[in-house]
């Protein structure tokens, strides 16, 4: 008997036996066979086991002979059958969702327990859910249908090899992580009895590289000449970027509302929780270069219709900007790099520059230490960064963002005029009015 993998090569390109029929024994299945005749090719699964009685059984499947890899579902599955009546348990798999099922609701678990809702009650990011659909989909299809007690680390192993040859070593190590986190979610969450991890990373994973994406400071001039350039709200959106070091979901959905005297309310934060950052002299005089560069009847017209953003983006169905990008300029995240890194080259402390950029502090010790029960010291360290910040920046730079108020045209005022004249009409105008006059001081 040979053991190698069965794969659609081997079945067709195996020579017919001569004499004795060839038998092939699949490597990682046990019981995966394929027999071979001198007219005829046959594929199957097949295994002992014992019933309640002491009586000897073989349970057989035959497969089918076009798609080895439809043939390996099947064999996998037949063989976790035969796993539990060998274990004395039923041959019926109960009531475990498979890692589809887990992640989406099916038969085995209702939409509303699903690991995705998980997900959206404690408000991930839609990026970030949007990331784990498609790791799902082109990923993890082979366990689409395997209940999670089932699935064998032997066959984790063997799909994570394939996709590092097929996508990538990243793509591999986000099937691992999705699954883990699916299997961790049921067991932990969900208390189901899903056996041990096979999905986890220990042994297996990909090593990877972590992306160098901040900018030094010998290139933070070079970076302002090419931000300068940008129109005055999206150069702005980079200006509060760097002095900030905000995610860019957090800093693109501010609102006026969010910002206070000394300190931004930041809404949508990693977790779903509520958090501050300390207002510094730098992101102040950005904001007030914003209220500046946008016409007071297109940002009370841009309020009516959207909300307060900080940032307007009438190209955005949702009224603010969404994804800036510019030739020859490093992302967003990249900015919180540097922030990261301009925090070091200014001296600040560890517990301040975690607190300055919303990261989680580690162990019961720090986790006594607040934001708000610390705003004076955040304050300080935020301000130090600032002024490390500006030391490699051209001395005029702020100059170089402020602009003259833009003038507002005839047109733009008869539609703002109109569109009041409309929202008095019907009663929608008291509130964002007096929110207008509140903000305006």
């Amino acid at each position: 008997m040979l053991s190698r993998r069965i794969t659609d090569r081997v079945i067709a390109e195996t020579p017919p036996a001569k004499d004795k029929p060839i038998i092939i024994a699949d490597d990682l299945i046990p019981g995966f066979r394929l027999k071979i005749n001198r007219t005829r090719r046959l594929l199957f699964h097949a295994g002992e086991f014992r019933t309640p009685d002491g009586k000897r059984r073989v349970l057989y499947k035959a497969l089918p002979l076009d798609s080895a890899e439809r043939a390996r579902e099947l064999a996998h599955a037949h063989h976790m059958q035969l796993e539990r009546l060998r274990n004395g348990k039923s041959a019926a798999p109960g009531r475990i969702p498979s890692a589809l099922e887990a992640w989406q609701g099916g038969a085995a678990l209702e939409p509303s327990l699903s690991f995705r809702q998980h997900l959206q009650d404690r408000k991930a990011a839609e990026r970030t859910i949007a990331f784990y659909e498609d790791v799902m989909r082109l990923h993890l299809a082979r366990f689409h249908h395997v209940p999670l007690s089932d699935v064998q680390r032997l066959d984790v192993v063997a799909e994570h090899r394939r996709i590092s040859r097929a996508s990538g070593p990243y793509a591999a190590n986000a099937m691992l992580r999705l699954g883990s986190a699916i299997h961790n979610y049921c067991s932990n969450v969900l208390d189901l009895e899903v056996a041990k991890n096979v999905f986890r990373l220990a042994g297996i994973a990909n090593v990877e590289k972590p992306k160098q994406s901040g900018i030094a400071e010998a290139d933070l001039a070079a970076w302002f000449d090419k931000v300068a350039k940008l129109s005055p709200v999206t150069r702005e959106i980079f200006w509060c970027g760097l002095f900030t070091g905000l995610r860019r979901e957090s800093l693109l959905n501010l609102q006026w509302d969010d910002v206070k005297a000394d300190h931004i309310e930041i809404r949508v934060a990693k977790g779903g929780k509520a958090a501050r950052i300390p207002l510094t002299d730098a992101v102040r005089g950005s904001f007030s270069r914003l209220k500046q560069a946008i016409p007071l009847t297109r940002r009370f017209g841009n309020m009516l219709r959207y909300g307060q953003w900080v940032f307007p983006s009438e190209a955005s169905a949702s009224g603010h900007a969404t994804d800036p990008r510019a030739p020859g300029l490093p992302s967003l995240h990249s900015l919180r790099h540097t922030f990261r890194a301009m925090c070091a080259g200014a001296g600040v402390a560890e517990i301040h520059s975690r607190l300055l950029m919303l990261h989680s502090l580690r162990g019961i010790h720090n986790q006594y230490a607040t934001a708000s029960a610390m705003h004076a010291q955040l304050l300080e360290a935020a301000e130090k960064v600032a002024a490390y910040i500006r030391a490699h920046l051209p001395a005029d730079a702020e100059q170089r963002l402020t602009i003259a108020p833009i003038a507002v045209t005839k047109g733009e005022l008869d539609a703002a005029i109109h569109d009041l004249s409309e929202r008095a009409a019907k009663g929608q105008l008291v509130e964002p009015l007096n929110k207008w006059i509140a903000e305006q001081g």
